[in-house]
This record gives C-alpha cells, sequence and structure tokens, in this order.
C-alpha cells in the first residue's frame, strides 16, 4: 500500500533559539532580557504545531530538524517527540557563541539538497539575516524558499529574498488558538542593528495587487488574468504578502475589498481578475465604499493578532484595566518600579473585588496593554508610567487604539457590530450604540 503524496517534498530546518528568544523578548516586554538568563531552563514558548500544520499544507515533511544547544528546553520534550523532529545539539563556542546554529544549519541544507534531489520546497525558521545567501543559493537550484519568523523580530531583506515570507503569529491565528503566554513588546522608536520587517497595510496591498495586475495585463496582452496567477506574481513582488495577515480566509474575499479597481469574475477555472477602467472606478468608488461585501467576510480578531494584540475575556478585561488605573493613580507620581508590582497589586485587588485572579490572565493583561502601546517605560530612572492621565482615561485609551489598529488594516466600511462584540463581549447587542460614536470619532 502506498502512501498518497501531494507531489511536493519539505524540508524544514529550525533556528530554535533564534525563534525562541524572540518569543521570549515579546513576552518579557523587554523587562527581562533574553541574553541575561539564556543559560537557564526555558519556559515552553513556541507553537510546534503550528508551524508543522503550515509545512503539512505544502506537502510531505521529508526533513525536520532543529538545531540549538537543547540543555536547556527539555520543557519542549514532548511537542518535539510529537512532531518528529530531529535534534542537532551545537555546543557553544566562545563568548556569544553567536552563529553556531547558522553555520551548521546552512551547510546541512546545502548537503540535503545534493543528496535528495526530490525536495521541491525549504522551510527555514528564523528571522535573522544570516541566512539571505543560503537563500539565494536555493533558490538559484530551483528550490522554493519558505521563511518563517516572529514579525517583530524579522529582518526585511532575510523576508524578501524568500519566495514565500510567513508571519508566526499568522500561523498561530490560522489555527484559531492563542499563543501561550505570549504578548507583545512596546515599540520603543530606538533604532536597530538591522531594519525589521514593516506590517502590510491594506492600502499597501491594495498598491501591490494593483502594480501586479498591471504587469500581467501587460505581459499577457489581455484584459483578464487568472486570479491564481495574479497572486503568484503578488508573491514575487513581495514576498511577505499573505491575505491571512489582513484578517482574510480566502484570496477572493481579500479582492473584494478592491472592488472599485478590480472585478473578480467567477468561473469554472478558479476565476479571472479584470482592471476596472477609470469611469468604472469613479463610479464604483462610492457604492464600494458604502457597502463593500469585503467588511463582513474579515476577522478582526485575527487581524489584532497579527499585531500581538490577543483579546481577553469580556468584561474581565475591562473591569481589570480600571483597576490598573487605580493602582497608578495611587502610586507616587503615577509611577510604578516594576511590572512584578503591578501584577502582585493587581492580583491582590482583583480578589477583593471578587474578579478572576489567576496569575497567567494577570500577565496577559499586561502584554495586552503593552501591545496597545499603553506604558512608559523611563530607562534612565528606571519607573513604569502610563500614557495616559487618570484612571478613567486608561480604558478609553485602550478602546480608541484597538478601534485604530482596525481602521488601519481592514477593509472600509469599519463593522461596528464587530467592534462591538471585541470590545464589549456579550454585551455587544446593548452597545452597539456606543461601538458607533467611537468608530466615527476615529474616521473623523
Amino acid at each position: 500500500m502506498t502512501r498518497e503524496s501531494s507531489g511536493n517534498a519539505v524540508a524544514i530546518y529550525w533556528d530554535f533559539e533564534n525563534l525562541h528568544a524572540a518569543l521570549y523578548e515579546r513576552e518579557w516586554a523587554n523587562s527581562k532580557k533574553y541574553g541575561d538568563n539564556r543559560y537557564t531552563q526555558q519556559e515552553a514558548l513556541v507553537n510546534i504545531k503550528a508551524v508543522m500544520d503550515y509545512a503539512a499544507s505544502i506537502g510531505d515533511v521529508a526533513i525536520n530538524r532543529a538545531y540549538n544547544n537543547w540543555q536547556w528546553y527539555a520543557r519542549y520534550r514532548d511537542a518535539f517527540n510529537n512532531s518528529g523532529i530531529d535534534l542537532i545539539q551545537i555546543y557553544p563556542k566562545g563568548a556569544n557563541a553567536k552563529n553556531g546554529s547558522d553555520i551548521r544549519l546552512a551547510l546541512d541544507v546545502l548537503e540535503d539538497v545534493f543528496r535528495y534531489p526530490k525536495l521541491t520546497h525549504i522551510i527555514i525558521v528564523s528571522s535573522d539575516s544570516d541566512f539571505v545567501s543560503l537563500a539565494q543559493k536555493l533558490k538559484q537550484s530551483g528550490l522554493t524558499v519558505i521563511g518563517i519568523g516572529v514579525h517583530q523580530a524579522t529582518n526585511r531583506y532575510w523576508a524578501q529574498n524568500c519566495d514565500e515570507f510567513r508571519y508566526y503569529d499568522t500561523l498561530l491565528g490560522l489555527m484559531g488558538e492563542a499563543e501561550p503566554a505570549a504578548s507583545a513588546v512596546e515599540q520603543t522608536g530606538d533604532e536597530e542593528d538591522e531594519p525589521a520587517v514593516k506590517p502590510m497595510s491594506l492600502d499597501d496591498a491594495r498598491k501591490l495587487t494593483l502594480d501586479a495586475l498591471r504587469r500581467l495585463i501587460a505581459q499577457k496582452g489581455t484584459e483578464q488574468v487568472p486570479r491564481g496567477i495574479l497572486k503568484i506574481m503578488m508573491k514575487r513582488m513581495d514576498s511577505t504578502f499573505d491575505e491571512a495577515n489582513l484578517g482574510f480566509f480566502s484570496f477572493s474575499a481579500f479582492l473584494k475589498a478592491f472592488s472599485d479597481a478590480i472585478e473578480d469574475i467567477p468561473d469554472d477555472s478558479g476565476g479571472q481578475v479584470r482592471l476596472r477602467s477609470r469611469t468604472e472606478q469613479a463610479s464604483a468608488t462610492g457604492r464600494s465604499r458604502q457597502a463593500d461585501p469585503a467588511a463582513t467576510e474579515q476577522d478582526y480578531e485575527l487581524i489584532l493578532k497579527r499585531g500581538n494584540i490577543r483579546l481577553l475575556p469580556s468584561p474581565w478585561w475591562r473591569e481589570a484595566i480600571q483597576i490598573v488605573g487605580q493602582i497608578f493613580d495611587g502610586a507616587a507620581q503615577r509611577q510604578l518600579t516594576s511590572f512584578d508590582d503591578l501584577e502582585g497589586e493587581l492580583i491582590v485587588r482583583l480578589e477583593a473585588d471578587g474578579l478572576d485572579n489567576d496569575a497567567e490572565m494577570v500577565h496577559r493583561l499586561r502584554g495586552f496593554l503593552f501591545s496597545l502601546f499603553q506604558f512608559y517605560l523611563d530607562k534612565e530612572k528606571q519607573v513604569i508610567s502610563l500614557r495616559t492621565q487618570g484612571s478613567g482615561t486608561l480604558l478609553h485609551s485602550v478602546e480608541r487604539e484597538i478601534v485604530r489598529r482596525i481602521f488601519r488594516y481592514a477593509a472600509p466600511p469599519v463593522d461596528v457590530a464587530k467592534v462591538a462584540a471585541i470590545l464589549y463581549g456579550d454585551d455587544a447587542p446593548n452597545k452597539l450604540e456606543e461601538a458607533r460614536k467611537l468608530v466615527e470619532s476615529i474616521n473623523a
């Protein structure tokens, strides 16, 4: 009995410490540096199944190797065994041991490509630009190179040199699961050694779509091009493009966001796409902005996850955020000296108010506020404060920032009912008017 094959043979190579370290820095929001805790037993932060499920969707996984100094990663044991990962032990050399795993990984990839000519896809799980040259060599050999990395940590040159690039958070969102204990790093504005990938907005995606469509029309000399060919061209022009990053579960739903400029024509072969004339665009603009069906096909929660905003149960998070504001109001100069103090005090007050005071939930709330840029860190004075003034404004600031993110990345018009569901949970039907006013104030 032969096993059914997709025709694609996939090899996965994990620069595992790179992925884990990026999630660690994000989890602790820079209050704990990975380098300071590198040689201690590590918590299991990486959702390995999310990556493996994505790889399986491409083809048969023939090689699955991860590179690291494994003595600090025993808590991943079950996940490694379940996924059949071949663990390559790298003993660190020198003070930093920065490139030991990278070099061994690159050498193994080149050897495997030579030994196993049936390989079609190489997946490299890393955010590191050290693999740019490797990607170029693999593409010269006719292989498809796919990168997977953490959004905030990914070097843009590495992402652009892959045939495709997938964000780790997007893979989690497609599973319908929240990442375990992962929260977001606040943007400090400091210059980094290497440029990071900038998130693609809906406007960026629109420009990419129209540019790719115009190129295909010019190449083929036809008014219509196949929908699948358009997507392939878009990924060639920008390997980071993925409609799931923008909250769409299909490419067809994504195209509906631009129905003023593009006509998507269904057919038995998978659909055709046509660029509307200027006259058609002018008449269609008003209609599409008033009642664009794409708005109803977007998942706002998935869009927020892409920005590391993982929603917590409502109304719990709303009540907890008000208590956070009260804690800062009661502190000297509205400043605290550590996040541990904040979490400890919040746990005590939640219990006093009869609310869930689970430590993990409290820690996730801290990451939630970080991802919405509600904290200000004064590195010189080593204190933490809120960017808002007064506890009464913190919750309002959080609501406005959530809606701003939706406006930035979602197809217009913004669905008020969906916004209400995110902000108010089960009480959303009674809060539609409040949600509408908030949406209108952001849109003004």
